[in-house]
């Protein structure tokens, strides 16, 4: 029985063993590279994802310069029913004003803002306007930001 255990010892790796320990190489390096891939397209995603973002806080710091101290919103970014949904200039950046945040999601357009007025009748010092802006990427994938814009602008009450 010695004999025949040192000879198989000596023989070495089979065919079998052989195949299997490639085929485990292999396996190992596809998975590997389909890793790298998956890694690779969320980077890419997160980066689209990062450029809508930018492009929400740009819109929405516009829209704030726009409306900081007026009591009323511009006509030129203002919601107008009878026209409906149409595209406006926000200092530079083209978007749509839908009116309301119920309305968002509307086809054709990227960039989607809504102003709403708050004011309190009591203390009017917080007068001012909240803002939604949405910008989407990817297909129905979207960022949203949400801004304050006082009526009063920076001034403050010792100010005046």
């Amino acid at each position: 029985m010695n004999g025949i255990a040192a000879v198989r010892g000596r023989r070495g790796v089979s065919l079998v063993e052989e195949i299997c320990a490639v085929c485990i190489l292999v396996i190992g390096v596809f998975a590997t590279f389909a890793l790298i891939g998956l890694s690779r397209a969320s980077v890419s995603s997160d980066s689209v994802k990062d450029a809508a973002a930018a492009q929400a806080q740009q819109l929405a710091d516009n829209l704030i310069a726009q409306l900081s101290g007026k009591e009323n919103i511009p006509a030129a970014i203002q919601y107008d029913a009878s026209v409906g949904i149409h595209e406006v200039d926000v200092g530079g950046i083209r978007a749509a004003n839908v009116g309301q945040p119920s309305s968002f999601g509307i086809e054709g357009f990227k960039r989607q803002f809504c102003i709403t007025a708050e004011t309190n009748d009591t203390d009017r010092k917080n007068d001012g306007y909240n803002i939604t802006c949405r910008v989407y990427y990817a297909g129905s994938s979207y960022v949203q930001f949400h801004a304050y814009a006082s009526a009063r602008g920076n001034t403050d009450e010792a100010g005046e």
